[in-house]
């Protein structure tokens, strides 16, 4: 018995280099497939905010949030040019009726100012409704200043509830939030029930 050397012809060579140099581009292929899918899938995924990441936004994002809010309640809502809005970040048209909002996302509470900023923008605008939105709380003055002018306030506490209400992919989490004392507290939920 002898050496017996096996010659590998070409198709052979072929089959071999083949298995080489496919079954890892092969492999790789589908793994490249497999993760374009699993991405697909969890584009498909919106974003989940706790209260802290909407404290985190910029005021477009925040913008933005109340933008999707609107939105889902039937209006018709555009953004206003970023400088020079005179007093109103967007426009909400629903039923015939023009209310404008001034949105506030700050690190402190909101004082008479942005009250006063809406206030002058419902003439410019010929508005119906006048809403200042943050999320954070109003001071006494400012609510005071909003309810003798009619201004609808969204302080943190009816933030969240708008937000887990009409942006229920949104999940907002944490303790609940309220105006800057139990009396303002009160004011809002009485005069602005529909809010709650």
């Amino acid at each position: 018995m002898g050496n017996t050397k096996r010659k590998i012809g070409i198709t052979g060579w072929l089959k071999i280099i083949l298995r080489i140099v496919l079954l890892p581009v092969i492999i790789i292929w589908v793994i490249t497939i497999k993760i374009k899918h699993r991405r697909s899938k969890n584009s498909d995924k919106v974003d989940v905010y706790s209260m802290s990441q909407i404290d985190s936004m910029t005021g477009e994002d925040f913008e933005k949030l109340l933008k999707d809010i609107f939105e889902k309640q039937g209006f018709s809502v555009s953004l206003t040019q970023k400088s020079h809005d005179f007093g109103a970040d967007l426009l909400l048209k629903k039923d015939g009726k023009l209310s404008i909002l001034q949105a506030k996302c700050y690190d402190k509470n909101i004082g008479i100012k942005a009250i006063q900023e809406v206030i002058s923008a419902q003439k410019h605008y010929g508005a119906d409704d006048m809403f200042v939105a943050t999320n954070r709380c109003f001071s006494k003055e400012a609510i005071i200043l909003a309810a003798e002018h009619g201004v609808k306030l969204i302080d943190r506490d009816v933030l969240e509830k708008l937000v887990g209400r009409f942006v229920p992919e949104v999940a907002v989490t944490g303790k609940k939030y309220s105006a800057s004392s139990a009396d303002a507290q009160a004011e809002i939920e009485t005069k602005y029930h529909f809010w709650i």
